[in-house]
């Protein structure tokens, strides 16, 4: 069943055609509004789950996203460095392949968040919530997850080269007391 607009007229649109149409827009640095689009073009939410206004923002490097509701939308390989995320809520949000290289994300929820071969080099997670989030492959190299819980994450093939864990809940449930940076050595 396609999605339909909100006058129940049957939409083609979907997320990869609104992506390849305006890629090449995002590709060089200009700002992409996704009002209009329907929840479902946006998110792969199963019918019933809680949905984030995902259509209600403009997606672009260096937005301001603090206190967004963006539960359960797909961002994934969008194009999002240096935004700022502080208290967002990013609870199930995919964000795949995305670029978040730079972002401020302080008190940002992505529990159950895909971040999955995400870059996410540089990114202040200070006191995030990330329990159950996908890390698998992401590049967390010099970011900054001090205090922030991650009780349940999957770090595997993660870069976390001079990333910072100062008072961190680890993947296992124990607390990370030292601020030393993590240094990977070949």
């Amino acid at each position: 069943m396609s999605p339909t607009d909100r006058h129940g007229t049957p939409n083609a649109l979907t997320r990869r055609h609104l992506l390849s149409t305006v890629g090449t827009l995002a590709a060089t640095g200009g700002a992409v509004t996704l009002a209009g689009c329907t929840a479902g073009d946006l998110a792969g939410a199963i019918s019933g789950e809680e949905q984030g206004d995902c259509d209600e923002y403009t997606l672009e490097p260096g937005a301001d996203l603090r206190e967004a509701n963006l539960v359960n939308c797909d961002l994934s390989g969008m194009d999002l460095h240096a935004v700022r995320l502080r208290s967002a809520d990013l609870r199930g949000a995919n964000l795949e392949d995305a670029t978040l290289m730079h972002a401020h994300a302080s008190n940002v929820n992505m529990s159950g968040a895909n971040l999955r071969n995400a870059d996410l080099s540089v990114v202040y997670f200070y006191r995030a919530t990330l329990q159950n989030a996908d890390f698998r492959g992401a590049d967390l190299t010099r970011a900054n997850l001090g205090g922030a819980d991650l009780t349940g994450s999957d770090l595997t093939d993660a870069d976390l080269t001079g990333a910072r864990f100062g008072g961190a809940t680890l993947p296992d449930g124990s607390q990370y007391q030292s601020d030393t940076e993590i240094v990977r050595t070949p």
